[in-house]
Formats: C-alpha cells, sequence, structure tokens
C-alpha cells in the first residue's frame, strides 16, 4: 500500500496542478465553478505542507490516537471529504468536463486521498492489499453511475446496464469490504462475479455507447474493470502467489 508521504506528495502537486488550471479558467470565465477550483485546490495544498512536513519527519505523529481514531485517519478522512464532491463538480459540471491537465488534476487529488485513507483504514478479514481494488471499485462504480444518470435522457438500454452494473458493484464491493469477515467462498463468488459483469460493461459502454469518447464515463468503465480483476486476483490469492514466485530464488539447473 502506498505511504502517507507518497500520497501526500500526490494530493499536493495535484492540487497545485488544479490552481494552475483554474487561475487561467477563471481570468477567461469568472464563474462560481472556477472560484471554487480555486478555494478547493488552495486549500488543499495548504493542508498538505505540514502533513507532508510530518510524514517526512515525523511520521510516528500520525499514529498518535485522537478523537477515536488516528491523526493520519481523521487528516486522511478529512480530504478525501474535500475532494469527493471537488472532484464531481468540477469534472461533471465545470470547468473540468474536458481532458485536460485541470481534469486529471482534479481525479489526481481524489485518487490521492482515497488512497490515502485507504492504506489506514482497517476492515475486517481484509488485507491491506485488498482494500485498494474494492475501495476503487466503489469509486469506478460511483463515477460510472453519476456520468450514465447524466447522459441518460434517451432511456436507452446500454445506459440502462451502466446504472444497474454500477448501482451492484457498488452494493457488492462495499459488502466484500466493510462486512465482518467473509468466508473466502463468499469473496472468490462475488470477485468472479464481477469480472465479467465489467468485461460487459467495458465492452458495451465504450465500444457502443454511450461513452466511445475520452470522459468521466469512458474512464470509470475501464477502470472498473481494471479493479474487477485486481480484486479478483486477490480474492484467488493469485498475486501473492505471482509475487512469491517473482521473488523466489531459482535453483540452476
Amino acid at each position: 500500500m502506498p505511504t502517507a508521504f507518497s500520497c501526500l506528495t500526490l494530493i499536493a502537486v495535484a492540487s497545485l496542478v488544479v490552481i494552475a488550471a483554474a487561475s487561467i479558467e477563471h481570468s477567461e470565465n469568472d464563474t462560481a465553478e472556477t472560484t471554487y477550483a480555486i478555494v478547493l485546490s488552495v486549500i488543499s495544498f495548504l493542508f498538505c505542507i505540514p502533513l507532508l512536513a510530518l510524514a517526512a519527519r515525523s511520521p510516528a505523529l500520525l499514529e498518535k490516537d485522537i478523537a477515536g481514531g488516528t491523526v493520519g485517519l481523521i487528516c486522511a478522512v478529512c480530504m478525501s471529504l474535500w475532494w469527493l464532491p471537488g472532484t464531481g463538480v468540477l469534472t461533471y459540471r465545470d470547468p473540468f468536463t474536458f481532458l485536460g491537465n485541470g481534469y486529471f488534476g482534479a481525479w489526481a487529488g481524489l485518487v490521492g486521498s482515497l488512497a490515502w485513507l485507504a492504506s489506514i483504514v482497517g476492515t475486517g478479514g481484509i488485507e491491506n492489499t485488498q482494500r485498494g481494488p474494492m475501495i476503487g471499485l466503489i469509486v469506478s462504480s460511483i463515477a460510472l453511475l453519476i456520468a450514465c444518470v447524466d447522459h441518460d435522457e434517451e432511456k436507452d438500454p446500454e445506459t440502462s446496464f451502466g446504472i444497474a452494473l454500477s448501482v451492484v458493484t457498488a452494493v457488492l464491493a462495499a459488502g466484500m469490504l466493510f462486512l465482518s469477515p467473509l468466508k473466502p467462498i463468499v469473496l472468490k463468488a462475488c470477485a468472479a462475479l464481477l469480472v465479467p459483469l465489467w468485461i460487459a460493461g467495458a465492452g458495451v459502454l465504450t465500444f457502443k455507447d454511450p461513452f466511445k469518447a475520452a470522459g468521466n464515463g469512458y474512464f470509470s468503465s475501464w477502470a472498473g474493470l481494471f479493479f474487477a480483476f485486481a480484486t479478483a486476483l486477490d480474492a484467488f490469492n493469485l498475486r501473492s502467489m505471482t509475487v512469491a514466485s517473482a521473488e523466489s530464488p531459482h535453483k540452476p539447473q
């Protein structure tokens, strides 16, 4: 799992990118969304600076208990809650609905925040390496759901399939992540179900309709497929077996 320092570095860089992109947009088109983008990214960057110093010099302080959690956990939750609506507004509404520095910066800020949170949060029966793909599935499903709902004007079957896929995936992934320890057979069954669903989802939504062009719906479709495969690899212990095999010394013939 990523360290607090690496996640905070990603968030800080993403904040600077959004500051620059939003400032340019604001000078050309002064709207509430561009102002919000500047405020969002500036506060995020200022929040990251002392935390980066803390993570580099005194990482143990991030583990200090406070208010029923740790300093790191509370900061990661706050950062995630800060970027979640921000990324939604900036990339679904305005001003970064098109691919560019602001678009990728907004998503990088959210990804860094969630990665930091995933590295801290403990869940029953779920190993550290398994949390990331499951959280990635949830985020991909929510992003796809919003994109499908925003596009669902003609009520076409492909968009309806995208909505159903994202809802089912979010429920299954949340159950796998947050419920009390599940039996391995249950995790394997859920993972085995998600892989073909997302193969069909990415194929239909990005090759047929409605997300043939790059955007939130397009990227969330492929991200969902990637995280479905990653979840399956973890559920069947294939990733750990591959790593162990790669790290084991080879005996000479």
